[in-house]
């Protein structure tokens, strides 16, 4: 008997964990990072899955409104876009329907939760083995647009205040995100999900 094999690639695949504990005790108002569900709703971890544009298309009369930088559909203007998604937390382990689309605003969970980080003064690192040459990184070489063997596929940010408190965004997007701060934006390109110039929300 021949064994079926379902083989797929997730492009957008986002998990928010806080790694501090005492922040949701009650005890007076929250200061540290913390994964948002919305605007000033935070959760102790959220998990968002965005739909491929075949699936659910995004009309071409709502273009992203770019809230981190980039125009819509980048320099090189998609023919396909897509930012529908499901998503649950710790409030609600189901996945429902998003409202709106995924990183557009912060009423998205990833759009609130950036731009607690982007519009900040959290500190931060970013990690990409995507940047499609925006930044050149040394292991894309003089022709290749992202890194190949050796390199984990791996895309996310870390962010904490001087506490130590933070949280881990862990995502499989290529080319974003590609800087953590409105004081430090990002160079010839741009840094919002539908606005940078490699369509990364064609796929799911």
């Amino acid at each position: 008997m021949r064994r079926a094999t379902l083989r797929f690639q997730l492009f957008f695949l986002f998990l928010v964990v806080s790694f501090s504990p005492e922040q949701f005790s009650g005890q007076g108002p929250q200061t540290a990072p913390s994964p948002l569900w919305s605007a000033n709703h935070p959760v102790d971890w959220w998990f968002a899955f965005k739909f491929n544009t075949a699936t659910f298309p995004r009309p071409k009369t709502t273009p992203p409104t770019c809230s981190f930088g980039g125009t819509p559909g980048g320099r090189r203007k998609y023919t396909r876009m897509g930012q529908s998604y499901v998503a649950a937390s710790s409030e609600h382990a189901a996945l429902t329907k998003g409202d709106g689309y995924l990183g557009d605003s912060p009423a998205d969970p990833l759009g609130a939760t950036f731009n607690e980080v982007y519009n900040g003064d959290l500190s931060y690192l970013v990690w990409n083995d995507q940047f499609y040459r925006s930044p050149v990184l040394a292991c894309e070489g003089s022709t290749g647009n992202a890194c190949g063997a050796k390199w984990g596929h791996s895309k996310g940010m870390l962010a904490w205040n001087e506490d130590g408190d933070g949280l881990v965004l862990q995502v499989t997007t290529p080319s974003w995100p590609g800087a953590g701060s409105s004081t430090h934006p990002r160079v010839k390109d741009g840094n919002s999900l539908g606005c940078v110039n490699d369509n990364n929300v064609d796929l799911s």
